[in-house]
């Protein structure tokens, strides 16, 4: 009996997260591998294809996006919260409440803020989605940060570090931005910055017309380097 829960177990894990099985009522004729080239075998890419084939007729939960484009329901939630954090697609949430066996249970629902997408729109989408693998949502270090300034300015700045073209000052894209005002922080890893580069790189966002201040992972907890920051980043506010 073990080994059967097991088995099942391992079923549902793989139906809820990764690759599944397309409803055989959007494949039109074609196979699976073929469907599946139309947003190029990418679960992101797929998630903003069912949105802009979909959803001007309907609205999708991630069960619905699911069963268009053949990945698990959590991947799909996954990757929705990604793409909300890039910007690509504006879309607006309905909460869905209806009964259930005289429970109520609560379905998410997902559409286009702007259902006349053109398909060049579209096409430019895509294009911006799939020229970046880079991580969409903050790390661990970047998420303490922005905890930081938005306890210290109250949800004035948001994260920027996802590469989508609104995000891009020049070649660069700084971790975090204020929400109104041209000054973005930067956290540094030293593993992976050498300390050169924090003056080439406050030097060149300058150029663009930002003020940047730089947060080193090992000094981000040091009351000292908080307090020069949130001076800097005051300084910068009178000037603008």
């Amino acid at each position: 009996m073990g080994g059967v829960a097991k088995n099942k177990k391992r079923v549902k894990e793989r139906t809820e997260l990764g690759p599944c099985r397309i409803s055989s009522d959007y494949l039109n004729g074609l196979t699976e591998d073929q469907y599946r080239q139309q947003y190029n075998n990418d679960y992101s890419l797929g998630i903003v294809y069912a949105l802009h084939r979909f959803t001007p007729k309907e609205k999708l939960s991630y069960k619905d996006i699911s069963m268009r484009i053949g990945y698990g329901w959590r991947t799909i939630k996954n990757g929705m919260e990604g793409i909300r954090h890039r910007g690509l697609l504006k879309t607006s949430v309905q909460k869905v409440t209806y009964r259930f066996f005289g429970a109520d249970k609560t379905k998410t629902r997902f559409y286009l803020n702007n259902p006349q997408l053109s398909e060049l729109d579209y096409k430019t989408l895509i294009t911006s989605y799939s020229s970046t693998n880079t991580p969409t949502l903050p790390n661990k270090s970047e998420q303490d940060l922005l905890d930081v300034l938005n306890d210290l300015y109250k949800g004035k700045f948001r994260f920027s570090g996802a590469r989508c073209y609104h995000n891009r000052i020049g070649k660069k894209y700084p971790d975090i931005q204020h929400i109104k005002h041209p000054i973005v922080v930067d956290h540094f890893g030293s593993r992976f910055h050498p300390k050169e580069e924090e003056y080439k790189r406050i030097k060149y966002l300058k150029s663009y017309g930002y003020y940047a201040h730089i947060i080193w992972d090992f000094n981000k907890k040091d009351y000292n380097k908080i307090i020069k920051m949130k001076e800097f980043i005051d300084n910068a506010i009178q000037n603008i």
